[in-house]
């Protein structure tokens, strides 16, 4: 498994001698065409960073977290998981750095952990990765595109968490 890399380098370089094609010249070609992408996509990344920002430091976040909190636990999504469950469709990172406190603090294989593990699996950035793809690509009407996503997030957490409680809790 740790070959695989070197063995793909070998190969493409191997490739390339065969049919005459300079591998420098062609990465220096793709690189130049990522430069206008950069400075659409720089923007965009930056204005959702700094949304994310303003709503985790606002308190806005912790305020939804304890309005959620109840009405999942009444549904069997453990309270400890809501704010991970909140931040993740806006930070991979941020959510992460949830689920790493979660699983320090309740453990790996408890309810809550698995809970937690199930949910960041199941789920995805779609609130950073919808505007910032449809953004950086001139995209406007993302609604269908946003309910779809919100939606499938939802239905992946439920039923991830339903397996767990049906098959090992």
């Amino acid at each position: 498994m740790t070959l695989i890399v070197p063995v793909l380098i070998v190969f493409l370089f191997t490739y390339a001698s065969f049919r005459h094609i300079d591998p420098f010249e062609v990465f220096v070609e793709g690189a130049s065409d990522a430069i206008p992408m950069l400075k659409k996509l720089l923007p965009n990344m930056a204005a959702i960073l700094a949304g994310i920002t303003l709503f985790s430091g606002s308190g806005a976040l912790a305020s939804l977290t304890h309005l959620f909190a109840t009405p999942a636990k009444a549904i069997g999504i453990p309270s400890e998981t809501v704010h991970l469950l909140l931040m993740r469709p806006l930070s991979g990172s941020g959510s992460l750095a949830i689920l790493s406190d979660i699983l320090n603090r309740y453990g790996t294989d408890s309810y809550i952990g698995l809970c937690a593990s199930v949910s960041v699996g199941s789920t995805e950035t779609i609130l950073y990765t919808i505007p910032l793809y449809c953004g950086t690509f001139g995209i406007k009407r993302t609604r269908y595109a946003f309910a779809a996503a919100i939606i499938s997030g939802i239905v992946g957490v439920i039923s991830g968490i339903f397996f767990i409680r049906l098959f090992l809790f």
